[in-house]
Protein backbone atom coordinates (compact mmCIF):
# COMPACT_ATOMS: atom_id res chain seq x y z
CA UNK A 1 0.00 0.00 0.00
CA UNK A 2 2.93 2.34 -0.26
CA UNK A 3 2.33 4.98 -2.86
CA UNK A 4 4.58 8.02 -3.13
CA UNK A 5 2.42 10.99 -2.30
CA UNK A 6 3.99 14.40 -2.13
CA UNK A 7 3.31 18.05 -2.59
CA UNK A 8 4.92 18.17 -6.06
CA UNK A 9 1.70 16.66 -7.43
CA UNK A 10 -0.16 19.91 -6.74
CA UNK A 11 2.50 21.88 -8.66
CA UNK A 12 1.99 19.63 -11.69
CA UNK A 13 -1.78 19.95 -11.38
CA UNK A 14 -1.67 23.75 -11.13
CA UNK A 15 0.60 24.00 -14.17
CA UNK A 16 -1.90 21.91 -16.16
CA UNK A 17 -4.57 24.59 -15.80
CA UNK A 18 -2.09 27.30 -16.82
CA UNK A 19 -1.03 25.33 -19.91
CA UNK A 20 -4.69 24.88 -20.90
CA UNK A 21 -4.81 28.57 -21.86
CA UNK A 22 -2.70 27.79 -24.95
CA UNK A 23 -4.45 24.55 -25.94
CA UNK A 24 -7.17 23.82 -28.43
CA UNK A 25 -10.67 22.87 -27.31
CA UNK A 26 -10.03 19.21 -28.14
CA UNK A 27 -6.82 19.22 -26.12
CA UNK A 28 -8.60 20.81 -23.17
CA UNK A 29 -11.31 18.14 -23.36
CA UNK A 30 -8.61 15.46 -23.30
CA UNK A 31 -7.01 17.08 -20.23
CA UNK A 32 -10.38 17.17 -18.47
CA UNK A 33 -11.03 13.50 -19.26
CA UNK A 34 -7.56 12.56 -18.01
CA UNK A 35 -8.01 14.52 -14.78
CA UNK A 36 -11.44 12.98 -14.18
CA UNK A 37 -9.97 9.50 -14.71
CA UNK A 38 -7.14 10.27 -12.27
CA UNK A 39 -9.62 11.53 -9.69
CA UNK A 40 -11.71 8.36 -10.06
CA UNK A 41 -8.60 6.23 -9.50
CA UNK A 42 -7.61 8.29 -6.48
CA UNK A 43 -11.13 8.05 -5.05
CA UNK A 44 -10.98 4.26 -5.47
CA UNK A 45 -7.71 4.24 -3.56
CA UNK A 46 -9.28 6.43 -0.86
CA UNK A 47 -12.06 3.84 -0.48
CA UNK A 48 -9.52 1.00 -0.20
CA UNK A 49 -7.51 2.89 2.42
CA UNK A 50 -10.67 3.79 4.33
CA UNK A 51 -11.65 0.11 4.48
CA UNK A 52 -8.12 -0.76 5.64
CA UNK A 53 -8.27 1.87 8.40
CA UNK A 54 -11.67 0.55 9.51
CA UNK A 55 -10.28 -3.01 9.52
CA UNK A 56 -7.32 -1.98 11.69
CA UNK A 57 -9.63 -0.03 14.03
CA UNK A 58 -11.95 -3.03 14.33
CA UNK A 59 -8.99 -5.26 15.18
CA UNK A 60 -7.83 -2.79 17.83
CA UNK A 61 -11.36 -2.59 19.27
CA UNK A 62 -11.49 -6.39 19.51
CA UNK A 63 -8.27 -6.31 21.55
CA UNK A 64 -10.02 -4.00 24.00
CA UNK A 65 -12.75 -6.62 24.48
CA UNK A 66 -10.25 -9.18 25.79
CA UNK A 67 -10.26 -9.24 29.57
CA UNK A 68 -7.49 -10.50 31.81
CA UNK A 69 -9.67 -13.50 32.70
CA UNK A 70 -10.14 -16.46 30.42
CA UNK A 71 -13.15 -15.54 28.30
CA UNK A 72 -15.36 -17.67 26.15
CA UNK A 73 -15.51 -16.87 22.45
CA UNK A 74 -16.82 -18.28 19.20
CA UNK A 75 -13.94 -19.49 17.03
CA UNK A 76 -14.64 -19.31 13.28
CA UNK A 77 -13.88 -22.48 11.34
CA UNK A 78 -15.29 -20.94 8.16
CA UNK A 79 -17.23 -17.76 7.53
CA UNK A 80 -20.41 -19.64 8.48
CA UNK A 81 -19.27 -22.27 11.01
CA UNK A 82 -18.19 -21.41 14.57
CA UNK A 83 -17.24 -23.52 17.57
CA UNK A 84 -17.09 -22.47 21.22
CA UNK A 85 -13.63 -21.73 22.57
CA UNK A 86 -11.79 -20.19 25.49
CA UNK A 87 -8.94 -17.69 25.27
CA UNK A 88 -6.25 -19.50 27.22
CA UNK A 89 -3.76 -16.62 27.43
CA UNK A 90 -5.55 -13.27 27.08
CA UNK A 91 -2.27 -11.37 27.52
CA UNK A 92 -0.89 -12.57 24.17
CA UNK A 93 -2.44 -12.54 20.69
CA UNK A 94 -1.46 -13.49 17.15
CA UNK A 95 -1.36 -10.45 14.88
CA UNK A 96 -1.44 -10.65 11.08
CA UNK A 97 1.41 -8.39 9.92
CA UNK A 98 1.24 -9.19 6.23
CA UNK A 99 0.02 -11.72 3.74
CA UNK A 100 0.26 -15.01 5.58
CA UNK A 101 2.61 -13.71 8.29
CA UNK A 102 1.62 -13.68 11.95
CA UNK A 103 3.49 -12.54 15.05
CA UNK A 104 2.64 -13.37 18.64
CA UNK A 105 2.54 -10.18 20.72
CA UNK A 106 1.43 -8.94 24.08
CA UNK A 107 -2.01 -7.36 23.85
CA UNK A 108 -0.65 -3.87 24.63
CA UNK A 109 1.99 -4.19 21.90
CA UNK A 110 -0.71 -5.32 19.46
CA UNK A 111 -2.76 -2.21 20.28
CA UNK A 112 0.32 -0.05 19.63
CA UNK A 113 0.89 -1.91 16.36
CA UNK A 114 -2.65 -1.15 15.21
CA UNK A 115 -2.35 2.48 16.35
CA UNK A 116 0.72 2.85 14.11
CA UNK A 117 -1.02 1.15 11.18
CA UNK A 118 -4.06 3.40 11.57
CA UNK A 119 -1.84 6.49 11.74
CA UNK A 120 0.04 5.53 8.55
CA UNK A 121 -3.18 4.84 6.64
CA UNK A 122 -4.83 8.06 7.84
CA UNK A 123 -1.72 10.03 6.84
CA UNK A 124 -1.91 8.53 3.34
CA UNK A 125 -5.64 9.34 3.23
CA UNK A 126 -4.97 12.98 4.09
CA UNK A 127 -2.36 13.21 1.32
CA UNK A 128 -4.68 11.56 -1.20
CA UNK A 129 -7.55 13.85 -0.27
CA UNK A 130 -5.30 16.89 -0.72
CA UNK A 131 -4.31 15.66 -4.18
CA UNK A 132 -7.99 15.03 -5.06
CA UNK A 133 -8.88 18.55 -3.92
CA UNK A 134 -6.08 20.00 -6.02
CA UNK A 135 -7.13 18.01 -9.08
CA UNK A 136 -10.76 19.05 -8.59
CA UNK A 137 -9.64 22.68 -8.45
CA UNK A 138 -7.68 22.16 -11.68
CA UNK A 139 -10.70 20.61 -13.38
CA UNK A 140 -12.80 23.60 -12.33
CA UNK A 141 -10.19 26.00 -13.71
CA UNK A 142 -9.90 23.98 -16.91
CA UNK A 143 -13.68 23.97 -17.36
CA UNK A 144 -13.64 27.76 -16.95
CA UNK A 145 -10.98 28.04 -19.64
CA UNK A 146 -12.99 25.72 -21.89
CA UNK A 147 -16.16 27.77 -21.35
CA UNK A 148 -14.25 30.96 -22.13
CA UNK A 149 -12.80 29.49 -25.33
CA UNK A 150 -16.21 28.17 -26.39
CA UNK A 151 -17.84 31.57 -25.81
CA UNK A 152 -15.05 33.25 -27.83
CA UNK A 153 -15.60 30.71 -30.60
CA UNK A 154 -19.37 31.25 -30.65
CA UNK A 155 -18.90 35.05 -30.59
CA UNK A 156 -16.47 34.90 -33.51
CA UNK A 157 -18.85 32.64 -35.45
CA UNK A 158 -21.72 35.03 -34.72
CA UNK A 159 -19.61 37.97 -35.91
CA UNK A 160 -18.68 36.12 -39.11
CA UNK A 161 -22.32 35.30 -39.77
CA UNK A 162 -23.34 38.94 -39.29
Amino acid sequence: MSMPLDESASVVVDSTAAEAQNMSIQEINMIILKLEEEINQLQSLVKVLTVAAEHFQESKNCLNEITSNACEIQVPLTSLVYVPGVIANPGRVLVAIGTGYFVEMETDKAREFYDRKIEVVEDQLRKLQAICTSKNRTITQTYSILDHKLSLLSNSQANEAA
